[in-house]
């Protein structure tokens, strides 16, 4: 049940519904909470010591259609697509902005500088949104049985500028939907997640670009 604050004006209400709606979906099948919200969640029960889990997973506990998962790929995209239309427009709307859903990457911003240890957490033009699929690796999922692959690892260590560390915040996401994982890079277009992609693009089962394929771009209105 969504509560409104008394400066949110009758009129708003409905349109504030769907913003908040759609941005909660895509919360779900992004990332998790606190935090482990960066990685799904797997069993470490066979290890020798704690934690015996790790990760995260958002679950609905709902019948309605909105929440169903499909199985095909294909018809994932399709809704991720339309849940991400479904936040923008409502955002539009309450912002006096303009959405330009127009298909051209040159025109979608860039926030701040990406290199090998700077990046931003934001879906700008360096932002990569991955559905993929494999074999999984112990009891790891492929997305992110791959991201902890030994060959991205330095000195026998998890790469921070791959896969983050406790003083630095995640470049990578991954959420793990079942037959399918949703894998979010920051920073793409400078490595180690420059190479992480080409291994996502090489070698996974199933492959659909998310985002960047269906862009939108603000343009206020003063």
């Amino acid at each position: 049940m969504l509560d409104y604050s008394p400066e949110v004006p009758d009129s708003e209400k409905d349109t504030l519904a769907d913003l908040v709606k759609n941005l909660v979906w895509l919360m779900f099948h992004l990332g998790g909470i606190g935090q482990g919200a960066r990685r799904p969640c797997y069993s470490r029960q066979t290890r020798n010591q704690p934690p015996w889990w790790r990760g995260s997973d958002l679950i609905a506990e709902s019948k309605d259609d909105f929440w169903k998962l499909p199985e095909c790929p294909q018809e994932f995209k399709q809704k991720f697509q339309q849940r991400l239309q479904g936040f923008y427009t409502p955002l539009g709307n309450l912002s006096n902005c303009t959405i330009d859903p127009t298909n051209d990457p040159t025109k979608l911003l860039s926030v701040g500088t990406v290199d090998t240890d700077q990046w931003e957490e934001v879906a700008d033009k360096n932002c990569r949104i991955i559905l993929c699929s494999g074999k999984s690796s112990g009891e790891k999922p492929y997305g992110l049985a791959l991201l902890h692959d030994f060959s991205f690892k330095q000195n026998n260590n998890y790469d921070k500028n791959l896969c983050g560390s406790t003083s630095k915040p995640s470049l990578v996401w991954v959420s793990n939907l079942g037959d399918y994982q949703i894998i979010t890079i920051f920073g793409f277009n400078k490595n180690p997640r420059l190479e992480f992609l080409k291994h996502l693009n090489d070698e996974c089962e199933t492959r659909l670009q998310l985002f960047l394929s269906f862009q939108v771009f603000l343009i206020c209105v003063p």
